[in-house]
């Protein structure tokens, strides 16, 4: 199966060091500010390692939807996720580089299945029907979140 049919990319650099951007965009009060799907994160399980199980809340068209994620978190270098339970997984993964003075992030998400065929059918209505371009926007949306607040940082220390 063609993976490129289930899953879309996306980078952005971003003109803050990599430990404010991961800090920002793995904070569960702050997901839902960049991600617009999403309406809620409650963490449920928390690991020693820094790995949770959390509840997300989602709109979608109009209705809300609650699914159990697995979050990966390895410090200023990946966020990950994948739905826990179902016929058809969503997920997504982040990744963080230091590029000079900037930090560049790689985003990736996308559907898996066991289902022959239902992960790129479902890719194909999401991708092409519900969140248009919504990817890049949203590393947009992160890439402002983290400007204004490392802006508001540095007034606060002046």
């Amino acid at each position: 199966m063609n993976l490129c049919a289930r899953q879309r990319l996306a980078s952005i650099d971003i003109a803050a060091p990599v430990r404010l951007v991961y800090a920002i965009a793995t904070d569960i009060e702050q997901v839902a500010r960049y991600e617009p799907g999403i309406e809620q994160l409650n963490i449920v399980e928390q690991a020693i390692d820094g790995d949770r199980i959390v509840n997300v809340r989602f709109r979608i068209l109009g209705l809300r939807v609650t699914h159990r994620y697995r979050h990966v978190l390895r410090p200023s270098r990946k966020y990950a996720g994948v739905r826990t339970r179902g016929l058809l997984r969503g997920w997504f993964t982040m990744r963080f580089k230091t590029v000079g003075q900037s930090t560049r992030i790689i985003h990736a998400e996308g559907f898996r299945s066991a289902l022959p065929g239902l992960a790129s059918l479902a890719a194909l209505v999401y991708f092409s029907f519900l969140s248009r371009g919504e990817i890049r926007a949203k590393l947009r949306c992160l890439r402002d979140l983290v400007l204004s607040q490392q802006a508001a940082q540095d007034n606060s220390n002046r």
